[in-house]
C-alpha cells in the first residue's frame, strides 16, 4: 500500500477556478476599455494591472502580453466572452442558420450584428491604431480584415470566424 505521500492527485479547486476566470475578465475588460480610450500605444502593462486591480505579473499569467491582450480583447468583443465557442457555433448564430422565415431570419441577423458592433466599436478602432505601432498588431488587424471580407463574401457563415450572413 502506498503511503499518502506518494500518491500524487492533480490540484483542482471549483473555486480557485472562479477566481481565476474573474481575474481574467477583469483584465481583458480593463485593457479593452485602456486600448479605446486612450490607444495601444499609450496603453502600459501597469495601467492595465492598475485598472484590473491585479499586479503586473497577474496580467501576464493570466492573459498575456499586450498584443496577446489586444487579440483577446478583440476576440471578447466579437463573440461576447471568453469562451473558446466559435462564433458560428454559438446558439444565437445556430438559430439564425436554422430559421426557415426569411423576415425572422433578418430580425435575429440584425440583433446579432448590432450586439456584435455595440462591443466592437471601441476596440475595432485601437486594433486599427494599433497596427501602426506593432508588428503583431498589424497581423492581428489584417487578420480581422480578411475574416470580415471572408463574412461578407459568402452566405455560409459557418466558414468564417465571424462576419457574413449566418
Amino acid at each position: 500500500m502506498k503511503a499518502a505521500s506518494e500518491v500524487k492527485r492533480p490540484y483542482q479547486s471549483i473555486l480557485r477556478g472562479a477566481q481565476a476566470q474573474s481575474t481574467r475578465e477583469a483584465v481583458i475588460a480593463a485593457a479593452a476599455r485602456l486600448f479605446a480610450e486612450d490607444g495601444y500605444a499609450a496603453t502600459s502593462i501597469d495601467a492595465i494591472a492598475a485598472a484590473a486591480g491585479v499586479s503586473r505579473a497577474t496580467v501576464f499569467t493570466s492573459v498575456g502580453g499586450k498584443a496577446k491582450l489586444l487579440k483577446t480583447a478583440l476576440d471578447v468583443a466579437i463573440v461576447g466572452d471568453d469562451e473558446p465557442i466559435a462564433l458560428p457555433d454559438r446558439p444565437l448564430s445556430k438559430a439564425i442558420r436554422a430559421e426557415p422565415d426569411p423576415r425572422k431570419y433578418l430580425a435575429l441577423y440584425a440583433e446579432l450584428v448590432t450586439e456584435i458592433d455595440g462591443r466592437l466599436a471601441g476596440i475595432h478602432e485601437a486594433v486599427r491604431g494599433a497596427a501602426d505601432v506593432d508588428p503583431k498588431a498589424r497581423a492581428l488587424w489584417e487578420s480581422h480584415l480578411e475574416a470580415r471580407k471572408g463574412g461578407s463574401r459568402t452566405p455560409d457563415f459557418a466558414a468564417t470566424s465571424w462576419g457574413g450572413l449566418p
